[in-house]
């Protein structure tokens, strides 16, 4: 199974990573706003694809409904990415 792709898609991970200031950044992330963005994680089966990759790939640990968890955490602490 391939990963799905949506029109929509705007963030990828690379050599640096994806930060927060790229995650928030609504020219970049579909025009999402901090609600949209959990919704999106917590959701979507497009970032769901990673608990369910297909033949031959290794899921992401733990499950989708884990990380919206710790997603709606982060959004709620302020959605802050920055060491303390």
């Amino acid at each position: 199974m391939r990963r799905p792709r949506r029109g929509n898609e705007r963030l990828t991970v690379g050599r640096r990573g994806v930060e927060d200031k790229d995650i928030k950044d609504r020219a970049r992330n579909g025009g999402r706003d901090m609600a949209a963005l959990v919704r999106h994680m917590a959701e979507d089966s497009l970032v769901g694809w990673a608990w369910s990759p297909g033949a031959g790939r290794a899921p992401a640990p733990g499950t989708q409904a884990e990380f919206g968890a710790l997603v709606r955490a982060w959004a709620a602490a302020g959605g802050d990415c920055r060491p303390p």
